[in-house]
């Protein structure tokens, strides 16, 4: 047996610096962390599990540990407490680990399993390859078995029949004459399907159109509508879980389609009963759970001599034997494209079947509507603006149309105290229009770079300081250009972060930020100006110094550059909106992401109101409207297809704070009472145009530091509101 002596003679080091770094103890530099972690793997050992295993007995103990993606979909639920019922009345204790599909996380359950010397594991793996991932657990001598997923190395695994799924509802669809079938999968790893989706494309001919999208269960809503938009007509819906035909049969009856498709579930519940135009086949999880506590106890030996195997779980199939829309007033809706205005179109049929009345929608990017929507309130062809907080104060005082004092205060009561205050004002202290959507900049940040060892000590080593979550821009950069490799051919990452350098608006608030972020104002408490030039001049280079170390995009088609960089692991730290933070909480990189607030003494906080233009030819169908979108009721429905409503009730909704942990950071910052900034002395959509410009030019080399604050100090009193 390998001992703390063998590491320490083949790395050439003491062995108390052998155990300091497999315990993360004592003061031990860089250099001797690397040559003891490749020591230790030279001999065979994972750190952070094979020092404890040094000093532990060989003896398992009594611990069942069960690795579960989540316990929030019914069918893990009914898994685990099965599961607990029979082994607990066994003697055995129990340890769930939550991955959440992250295979980060799995793999740290995994060495705390290890430390725990678990005598049995069952686990519900994200990977599809087990067999190095679970080597220690076997090494250890711990019996494992896979459940539900089914490995391609698994030794052990006991679950349902996937083949024979796919087998059975291919059959069924086929004699059914279906040809445009949508499959809403979930995200579990691609290779546990395969089975089902070759059985099911034996029994279909080539014409036949299966479209395929996965989704997990938070995100299930929202993948069922983009599943009704790929796939026009369906004839059959399969949806793999209830928690994902739940989803599907919610867009279905929203969207109010002339003619239902079938639709065949797979669910958990042997009780369901299948609706009209469904079939069901049900997976008897209990079943399940009790056939594995079997294997565990016979495995083991202590399973009673008299008593029989439960049968493996069977596939049971339930067979069963036009939703109107009624179109007569319409309304025409211009708004920009995010995620917000997405889910309102999404759920617009819902305003239809209640009301009668059928928005027509009109989408443009963001800087097209900004720019234009102004001349737009007297066309009397649009009858709701979707305004910015950006746009808004640009409007002539009569451009719209000023709300009911007490139907707003009715409206917004249960709203956040930023955006109440300062979405749906214009000029001046009368609403015209109601708080509909909101974002707000954060920092995302590789939690498992700045929680590793060796990484605090090189870090430690080159800047003297601790490897945190920087507070301040100067902190920020250092970080920065630690995991730059180009610069540090050490970082396991490309770049620190990403840099943006032609989405005008974008730099122009963040250069804002910055500035304020020094202490320094733009104008003084009566509005006298107070631009200080030195402090420009230091936030530019320190803005043109992290360029040095991003991936750079001058290409801004794409909404979320940061984001998409960060969740391919190119990233070490970006600063996202929550407008695009979506797919954080799809990406496999989730287990290992951390967030903070910025440094900044101010919130960035963006958003926007539903207005009506002086010229609506329908201005009380445009009220309708609005009061619905804009409501309590309607805050749920719209932030689980993605969007970002501004109501308080949204915040304390446990699945969508599971699915979007960070906007705890939004409620905290956004529930403030809105205070006047130097902004609100200027038109924003100037500062955006000008100072962006600057910037551009700044980054671009045509201008030096000291031009760009000269020019930027222009631009304010430019753009100073009259």
């Amino acid at each position: 047996m390998v001992t703390i002596k063998d590491i320490a003679n083949l790395a050439g080091v003491s062995q108390g610096s052998v155990s300091n770094v497999l315990n993360h103890k004592g003061n031990v530099s860089a250099s001797i962390i690397e040559k003891v972690t490749a020591a230790a793997n030279q001999l065979g050992y994972q750190l952070n599990t094979q020092a404890q295993q040094l000093r532990r007995s060989s003896a398992l103990s009594n611990l069942i540990a069960i690795i579960l993606p989540d316990i929030v979909q019914k069918r893990y639920s009914i898994l685990y407490s099965s599961l607990v019922k029979d082994l607990r009345d066994s003697g055995f204790s129990i340890r769930l680990f939550i991955t959440e599909n992250s295979s980060y996380l799995e793999e740290k359950a995994i060495n705390d399993i290890v430390s725990l010397r678990a005598q049995a594991v069952v686990s519900v793996s994200s990977f599809s390859h087990v067999g190095d991932v679970y080597k220690p657990l076997y090494d250890l001598g711990s019996l494992i078995i896979f459940a539900g997923r089914m490995p391609d190395d698994a030794e052990r695994y006991i679950g349902f029949d996937l083949d024979q799924m796919g087998q059975i509802i291919g059959e069924d669809l086929t004699g059914r004459g279906c040809h445009r079938i949508g499959v809403l999968m979930d995200e579990d790893p691609a290779c546990f399907y395969q089975g089902f989706i070759l059985q099911l494309g034996k029994r279909f001919s080539n014409s036949t159109e299966v479209h395929i999208q996965q989704s997990d269960y938070y995100n299930s809503l929202n993948k069922a509508f983009s599943l009704l938009n790929d796939i026009e007509a369906p004839d059959a819906i399969i949806c793999t879980s209830g928690d994902l035909a739940k989803a599907m049969k919610a867009c279905l009856n929203i969207m109010g389609i002339d003619v239902t498709p079938y639709i065949f579930s797979i669910t958990c519940e042997t009780n369901d009963i299948p609706g009209p135009n469904e079939s069901i086949l049900n997976l008897n999880y209990s079943s399940l759970g009790a056939r594995i506590s079997w294997e565990i106890r016979d495995s083991l030996h202590i399973a009673r001599e008299d008593e029989k195997a439960p049968s493996l779980p069977k596939i049971r199939l339930q067979q069963a034997s036009k939703i109107a829309v009624y179109k007569e007033r319409q309304i025409n809706v211009l708004i920009p494209d995010n995620r917000s205005t997405r889910a309102l179109k999404y759920l617009a049929p819902l305003f239809t079947k209640k009301t009668g009345i059928v928005p027509n929608f009109t989408v443009l990017p963001l800087a097209e509507l900004t720019s234009s929507q102004v001349q737009m309130p007297y066309s009397g062809f649009f009858d709701v603006l979707r305004t910015n907080v950006t746009s808004l104060p640009s409007f002539p005082d009569d451009a719209l149309l000023e709300i009911d004092q007490p139907l707003f205060d009715d409206i917004s009561k249960t709203m956040l105290n930023t955006p109440r205050d300062l979405f749906p004002y214009g000029r001046n202290s009368r609403p015209v229009g109601l708080p509909f959507d909101m974002s707000m900049y954060f920092l995302i940040y590789r939690k498992d770079l700045f929680s590793d060892t060796l990484m605090q000590r090189r870090f430690y080593e080159q800047t003297g300081r601790a490897l945190d979550v920087p507070t301040k821009y100067e902190e920020e950069n250092l970080i920065l250009n630690f995991f730059t490799r180009s610069i540090n051919r050490s970082s396991p990452i490309e770049f620190g972060t990403t840099g943006i350098i032609n989405e005008i608006t974008t730099i122009a608030y963040e250069f804002f930020h910055r500035y304020m972020h020094t202490g320094a104002r733009f104008f003084t408490d009566k509005g006298e100006p107070a631009f200080d030039h030195d402090a420009a001049v230091n936030v530019l280079q320190n803005y043109l110094d992290m360029m040095k170390y991003s991936d750079i995009v001058s290409d801004f088609n794409r909404k979320d550059p940061g984001v998409y960089n960060f969740c391919g692991g190119k990233t070490a730290l970006e600063h996202v909106s929550t407008s695009f933070s979506s797919p954080l909480s799809e990406s496999m990189i989730r287990g290992k992401l951390g967030f903070a607030n910025l440094p900044r003494t101010l919130s960035r906080i963006g958003g926007g109101a539903l207005s009506i233009p002086i010229g609506s030819k329908h201005k009380e169908e445009a009220m309708e409207f609005i009061e619905w979108a804009c409501s309590e009721d309607m805050a749920i429905p719209l932030a689980k297809l993605g969007g970002h409503p501004v109501h308080k009730s949204m915040f304390r909704n446990y699945d969508i704070i599971q699915q979007f942990p960070w906007l705890a950071l939004v409620e905290e910052e956004a529930d403030k009472h809105y205070e006047k900034s130097d902004l609100d002395r200027l038109n924003r959509f100037q500062f955006e145009q000008l100072v962006g410009g600057s910037l551009r030019s700044l980054f671009g080399g045509l201008i030096s530091v000291e031009d760009a604050s000269s020019l930027i100090e222009n631009n304010i009193m430019a753009c100073r509101l009259k």
